[in-house]
């Protein structure tokens, strides 16, 4: 598979439906064919990834959302990774291009 599977944080009230900041972005990713997914960023804080609709085996996934501290990157990473899916970020990609002192000279 070669698509481009997006993931997108859901609502914290209601986990079938998009964070509300990233609903207009999820919607018109949606409407391009693209695939997509939701997953609860409080679940993933306690190490828990379930999105929604599964990630499929092959699919390059490119997280769309929240910044995440590294460790929960990293959880993230090695979550889609274990579905057999494929990040578009690796971690020391996601650490160097968001955290400081890492892109700061």
């Amino acid at each position: 598979m070669d698509a481009m599977h997006l993931l997108y944080p859901s609502s914290p009230d209601n986990p079938n439906i998009p964070d509300e900041t990233f609903a207009e972005e999820f919607a018109a990713a949606k409407a391009a064919g693209l695939g997509c997914s939701l997953f609860s960023c409080e679940e993933l804080e306690l190490q828990r990834f379930k999105p929604k609709p599964a990630l499929e085996e092959g699919a390059r996934v490119l997280y769309r959302g929240w910044m995440l501290a590294p460790d929960a990157y990293g959880y993230l990473h090695a979550s889609i990774v274990s579905r057999g899916a494929i990040p578009v970020t690796s971690q020391a990609q996601y650490r160097h291009c968001h955290h400081l002192p890492e892109w700061y000279p």
